[in-house]
């Protein structure tokens, strides 16, 4: 994954951040008004990390490019935002060692996921479950976005590269294997049109509760 990584750095290198948050963040926030933690797994750019804080939220954004991270920590220090960012792999770290970094109340925390999960493969993808599912066992939920297999043969605007189509109902069924249940989870286009480009993804939101199963 060598190649996939110096891709991202580069990626986050040339691009220009967003300042405007994604349509799953306004998605997420109005869905959750009493919570008021998110855990950004793949934080990218930190445009959602930086939109979750200036609303009151305590914000920790993570990734493993070194790119990404230097930009919202400068980010941070121009803007003044009250949120943190470091540089980790949770394939390699794992989220246990991203839980110990703060003090949470899972009932109030959020395992935010937005274009992550197609990014990693299987493997790397158990690992993050995993330990997800612990958090979510305590009363966190894990909220994610990733491009779905319909989207596979369609157009894409960026260059090739590493990317892992979600088949949702693999997804949902390794979730439940973890004692983690869809409160929602469904496959559209529409939820993120990028220049002539309107992908499938699959949004879905999980939790320990059975009642949504």
């Amino acid at each position: 994954m060598k190649k996939n990584a110096e891709y991202w750095n580069n990626f986050y290198t040339e691009r220009k951040s967003k300042s405007v948050q994604s349509n799953f963040a306004d998605f997420i926030i109005s869905r959750f008004p009493n919570h008021n933690t998110l855990i950004d797994i793949g934080c990218g750019n930190g445009r959602d990390s930086f939109f979750f804080s200036s609303q009151g939220w305590n914000v920790l954004g993570i990734d493993s490019s070194n790119s990404a991270i230097s930009s919202c920590i400068q980010q941070k220090r121009i803007s003044g935002a009250n949120c943190n960012f470091i540089e980790m792999d949770v394939a390699l770290d794992g989220i246990k060692s991203i839980l110990s970094l703060g003090n949470y109340t899972p009932s109030k925390t959020l395992l935010y996921s937005r274009f992550f999960l197609h990014a990693i493969n299987r493997h790397d993808e158990d690992i993050l479950l995993k330990g997800i599912s612990k958090f979510v066992g305590l009363g966190a939920r894990f909220c994610f976005e990733a491009r779905s297999i319909e989207y596979k043969n369609l157009f894409k605007v960026e260059q090739e590269h590493y990317r892992r189509f979600i088949v949702p109902e693999e997804l949902e069924k390794c979730c439940k294997a973890l004692n983690m249940f869809p409160e929602l989870i469904y496959s559209s286009r529409g939820l993120a049109p990028y220049g002539d480009e309107d992908p499938y993804l699959v949004r879905g939101i999980f939790c320990g509760d059975r009642q949504y199963d």
